[in-house]
């Protein structure tokens, strides 16, 4: 997928899993506050990016805690958020940020949403793991 248009990327939020996972987990303990995110989303018509890597880690969550149907409920509800699949030549860039950012404790699905934010100039994740703010992304829909 090509990097948006810089109008689009100061507008668009990266998706992470723990924003996608307590949406869906009425019992989450950020349940409340990703419904309130996804609706401010689709409101704002705020273009959605995720990687592969997030779908991934988001549907294995679903699949242990919530079922096979919920899981699947999932799959089906990406409908118009853009998927960016990691490549071999991610691979070098994502070990480069790992092994450059220690402290962080980046998953490689974290570093790997770290990379294409930056590639595609994105600012915003939405997220409630708090790693991503220390590294300095911007979470939305307000700090953690």
């Amino acid at each position: 997928m090509r990097r948006p248009p810089s109008r689009i990327s100061e507008w668009a939020v990266m998706l992470d899993a723990s924003a996608a996972f307590a949406h869906w987990d009425e019992g989450d303990q950020w349940h409340e506050r990703a419904v309130a995110g996804f609706m401010r989303i689709v409101s704002e018509k705020r273009p959605t990016y995720i990687t592969d890597l997030a779908v991934a880690e988001t549907h294995a969550l679903m699949l242990s805690r919530l079922g096979t149907e919920k899981a699947l409920l999932w799959l089906d509800s990406l409908g118009d958020m853009n998927v960016t699949f990691l490549t071999a030549e991610d691979h070098p860039t994502v070990s480069r940020l790992l092994n450059g950012n220690r402290a962080f404790k980046f998953s490689y699905a974290d570093a790997f949403s770290s990379v294409i934010m930056e590639r595609y100039g994105l600012r915003r994740i939405f997220t409630f793991d708090r790693h991503f703010q220390e590294y300095g992304w911007e979470i939305f829909p307000g700090p953690l």
